[in-house]
């Protein structure tokens, strides 16, 4: 029984989802990305910074990925032409992995914080709405 019990909670756990409200973020479409220092997405009235791992995916599989871009810089292109010009239809961020996921039509950027000691990524409405993913994954 209590084997039962923790699994059920570690599945709990891998699942909680965040109740922060993307409603800013939401309906944004990209307008650029810039390539210069790390993977900034520019929406049209705000931003993405990614200083972590992440991945491109739809439906069937990974499309590109960090690690696909540092052996092969020239795919920064194949990015700009999926996302620019996309709209933002859903924004997800689970708590406890850090996961943040967003949904560009049928494609989804997954944003992964993977350290204990640096910065994740940040999304912005420039405004009033500044979401940070701190080292370790804590949002604030």
């Amino acid at each position: 029984m209590n084997e039962m019990i923790i699994a059920h909670a570690r599945k709990l756990w891998h699942l909680k989802m965040s109740e922060i409200s993307f409603e800013r973020i939401i309906g944004q479409g990209v307008i650029a990305i810039d390539t210069k220092t790390d993977f900034l997405i520019e929406l049209e009235k705000g931003s993405i910074k990614i200083e972590c791992p992440w991945r491109i995916r739809d439906a069937d599989g990974i499309l590109l990925g960090e690690t696909d871009i540092q052996s092969n810089e020239r795919e920064w292109k194949t990015i700009k032409d999926l996302l620019v010009g996309k709209k933002i239809e859903g924004v997800q961020a689970l708590e406890q992995c850090p996961l943040l996921i967003v949904q560009f039509g049928n494609l989804f950027l997954d944003v992964f914080h993977a350290s204990s000691n640096f910065d994740g990524w940040f999304i912005t409405d420039k405004e009033d709405f500044f979401l940070f993913s701190m080292h370790g994954g804590e949002l604030v």
